[in-house]
C-alpha cells in the first residue's frame, strides 16, 4: 500500500469505523446546530498520513428524510486526537 494513497476499507461495520462516523455527525451537528442522526456508513476509505484519514459516506436520518454525506475525519488515536476535516451532501440523495 502506498504511503498517501486512499484504501477501501473491507469491514465498515467495524466498530471504530462507525465511532469515526459518529464523531463527525455529533462535530457536524456542533457546529451547524442541526439533529443529524447516523443510520449506517455505506462506503469508507482510509489514508495514512501523520494519523489517518477516513473518508466515509454515510447515511444520516434528518428528521422524517434520509441524507447522504461524505466525511472527513483525521485520527490520530496515540494522542486521543480527532478532528472533522469535512462534511459534504452527498448529490443525488439529498
Amino acid at each position: 500500500a502506498l504511503v498517501g494513497g486512499w484504501r477501501p476499507i473491507k469491514n465498515l461495520s467495524d466498530p471504530y469505523v462507525r465511532g469515526i462516523a459518529e464523531f463527525a455527525i455529533k462535530a457536524h451537528n456542533d457546529e451547524a446546530e442541526t439533529g443529524l442522526v447516523l443510520v449506517k456508513v455505506m462506503k469508507g476509505e482510509t489514508q495514512v498520513v501523520s494519523g489517518a484519514n477516513y473518508r466515509l459516506v454515510v447515511e444520516v436520518k434528518d428528521g422524517a428524510d434520509t441524507k447522504s454525506f461524505e466525511v472527513v475525519v483525521w485520527d490520530k488515536p496515540w494522542e486521543h486526537s480527532r478532528r472533522l476535516t469535512s462534511f459534504t451532501a452527498v448529490p443525488g440523495k439529498a
